[in-house]
């Protein structure tokens, strides 16, 4: 098990929303604890997060000149999308998290830094999302455990049967 910790590290950063089902099957499972799972996947994005967040405040300038020429977008579309996490950062951020981001969720970060949105409340709400969004994914591994145990000892039989037949025929 002290393989597993490392391990959910490597996941998170390759893909944070399987990372929290499957420590939420193996807290069920009795390999890893609760709080030290929830607690690495966490760190981990926020990590991650400010990171983007970086990235967006340091580069923004050529990255917006680029997805302007890109999209067609003039500068009343840029200010109007750095308005945007000025006046409603929290309901940006906590329903990006909690809809996965659905596949945009560097290209808002990223956006977030690039519009200087203050630090602090950046991390804030993306805190409160990402641990609405984890916990949510853990307790839906965890409940679903007995599922996947299940799905397991089918796959099992179905394999041993399929053996114990070839077996046979070769006999």
């Amino acid at each position: 098990t002290s393989f597993s910790y490392p391990a959910l590290i490597f996941t998170t950063l390759i893909a944070q929303p399987i990372a929290s089902i499957s420590s939420g099957v193996f807290v069920s499972l009795g390999i890893v604890s609760w709080p030290l799972a929830f607690g690495v996947i966490f760190v981990t994005d926020m990590t991650v997060d400010a990171l983007w967040y970086a990235l967006g405040l340091r580069h923004a300038e050529g990255t917006i000149r680029l997805f302007a020429k890109i999209f067609q977008l003039n500068q009343e579309d840029i200010r109007r999308a750095q308005h945007l996490f000025h006046t409603h950062p929290a309901f940006i951020l906590v329903s990006a998290k909690l809809l996965g981001g659905l596949g945009l969720m560097p290209i808002i970060l990223f956006a977030a830094g690039s519009a200087r949105m203050p630090f602090g409340r950046y991390m804030s709400f993306n805190a409160i999302g990402d641990v609405l969004w984890t916990s949510s994914l853990m307790t839906l591994g965890f409940f679903f455990a007995s599922a996947v145990t299940s799905i397991e000892n089918t796959v099992q039989r179905i394999f041993f049967g399929f053996f114990c037949l070839i077996l046979f025929a070769c006999i």
